[in-house]
Formats: C-alpha cells, structure tokens, sequence
C-alpha cells in the first residue's frame, strides 16, 4: 500500500483503500484514541488527492501547453537555473515568490511545477493567470460582464508574465498591491514570473512611485529569484 495512506498519528500502514468514495481503513488504535488528529490527517489525505487533480484539470482546460509542466522536467542548463530550481525545490507554502529573468528561461515550468509540488504534498488548492488574460477579465469584470474572479481563495496563486499588460495600469497596480498584501497576511502563496527584474516591473504597474516602492518592498523581503538563461523554446 502506498505510504500517502499510512495512518496520519502512528504511520502505520492503510489495512483497506477504496478510492471513490475515498475510504482509509487503519486497524491501529488511532482513530478512538486521538479522534481529532486521526480526522484532521483523513480530511489533508483527501485534498492531497482531489486538489491536485482539480489544478491539473483547470491548466488541460485554461493552458494546455502548461499542463504537462513538473519540476522532474526542468532541466538546468545555467548555474543560475540550478539555483532557481533548488529554490523552488526546498519552497514551503505560505510564500510570496518573484521569480524574474528573459523569456524562454524556464519560469513559467518552474512556477507550474512548484505548484503542483505543494499541492501534492501539502493538500493545496491553485490557480494560475497570465498577467493580461486577467487584468482583461478584472476590466470587464467592473463593467459587470464577467465574474469577478477570486484571487484570494486558491491556497497557491501564479500570476504569469507581470508587467507586460497593456492598459488600465493604475487600476491594476490598486488591485496587484491589494492582492500581495492580502497573501502575504493570510501566508497564501503567490508566485509572479515576469521578464524584467523585480524593480522594472514594479515600477511599470503605476505612476505613483510611493505605491511602487511599497510593492517592492513588500516583494524584495520574500523570495526573489533571478532565472538567467538562453531562450529555451528556439533550442
């Protein structure tokens, strides 16, 4: 039996799993000696199972060409990769992560994966957009066209390609600066890839300098992480 059904107080070993309904059956005596513990380690078992599979679905569904993406499939070429790669190996939840660097360097492959990784280990819920897929829905979304979407839910956010939207900027800074802040209290792991360094992108969000500043240096305090390497979709 796989180790992910071990009992979550003793560790030992699942007698019976039947997968749909999901059901674990230890013969230990945990689950009436400590009851709350034994139900707390059934309900992180259930959401390791079904929540990774909910994010996989919605990347088939939303960005296909991510789906695939996991951190084994990274492959370093530069020892600024490595680094970035090991980074994002040892990240623990609860983390606001700026991973920066010129395109075709392998952010997006690391983000994806580092999301999935958490999720699968952690019983985590995620959630990805790019950058301007997003502040186009948030725009129509004001104008009562779309559903607003919930950024603060998802337990894992990515948001892809910062800094590159064009329009409605000012509105946008408001919403960004809004949403670091909120993840940062509630230890909600965000994790923003753009093509420029932390400082560039923060300033092209706004016009208002004292809302730039406090975004980086809400950023910088975090986890920053440079990816230098050649444009990898052309080799």
């Amino acid at each position: 039996m796989e180790a992910i059904f071990n009992c979550p107080v003793c560790g030992g070993p699942a007698a019976a799993v039947s997968r749909s309904p999901l059901r674990v059956i230890h013969e230990c005596e945990c689950p009436f000696a400590e009851p709350e513990r034994y139900m707390a380690g059934q309900q992180t078992l259930e959401r390791r199972l079904t929540l990774p599979q909910q994010f996989q679905a919605a990347l088939e569904t939303n960005q296909r060409r991510y789906a695939s993406y996991e951190l084994a499939g990274y492959e370093p070429r530069t020892p600024s990769q490595a680094q970035a790669l090991k980074t994002m190996q040892a990240l623990e939840p609860g983390r606001l992560v700026f991973l920066g660097g010129p395109a075709g360097s392998g952010k997006t492959r690391l983000a994806v994966g580092t999301a999935k990784r958490l999720s699968r280990e952690y019983g985590l819920s995620s959630a990805f957009y790019g950058e301007a897929y997003l502040v186009d829905t948030l725009r129509r979304a004001a104008g009562r066209e779309v559903t607003r979407p919930d950024l603060n839910n998802p337990d894992i956010l990515i948001l892809d390609d910062v800094g590159k939207a064009a329009g409605g900027r000012e509105h946008w800074m408001e919403a960004f600066y809004a949403l670091v802040e909120y993840r940062y209290a509630n230890l909600k792991t965000l994790i923003i890839t753009a093509n420029h360094d932390l400082e560039e992108v923060c300033e092209s969000l706004g016009k208002d300098r004292n809302n730039s500043h406090a975004l980086f240096s809400r950023l910088a305090s975090e986890v920053v992480v440079n990816v230098i390497g050649k444009d990898g979709r052309h080799e």
